[in-house]
């Protein structure tokens, strides 16, 4: 978790971009991220994570949905902070998540499909 909470805040505290690598079973056969059984299909695969300044990350699913939960979260709490605010400073952002809550087909599916993957049209 506190890997995870420290690669999103550096995400979101530099505004860095990233380009996220799926695994062979992902660009085989790309379906795969529309199906009922993707995570247990995807259970035991690594996600290859680099950063727009060269820094590279190799993520499990878990550790990637947590990445793209909390990320989308950080970024609404932002946004909230800019519409409400006037003045400038630091924010704190909150960072959590239940890796077995978000580890449905459901969510998986949602979250992957808000995240562009290297070699894959949407």
């Amino acid at each position: 978790m506190a890997a995870i909470a420290n690669l999103v805040g550096s995400i979101v505290q530099s505004g860095r971009d990233f380009t996220l690598y799926p695994p062979k079973e992902v660009t085989r056969d790309p379906a795969v991220l529309k199906s009922e059984d993707i995570v247990v299909r995807l259970a035991d695969t690594k996600w290859w994570l680099r950063l727009d300044d060269g820094h590279e990350e190799l993520l499990t699913l878990p550790e990637l949905i947590g990445l793209v939960h909390n990320l989308l979260g950080a970024r609404r709490q932002l946004g909230d902070v800019k519409r409400r605010a006037k003045a400038k400073g630091s924010v704190s952002v909150g960072i959590n998540f239940d890796a077995a809550s978000l580890m449905t087909p459901e969510s998986v599916r949602t979250l992957l499909g808000k995240v562009n993957l290297e070699g894959l049209t949407k």
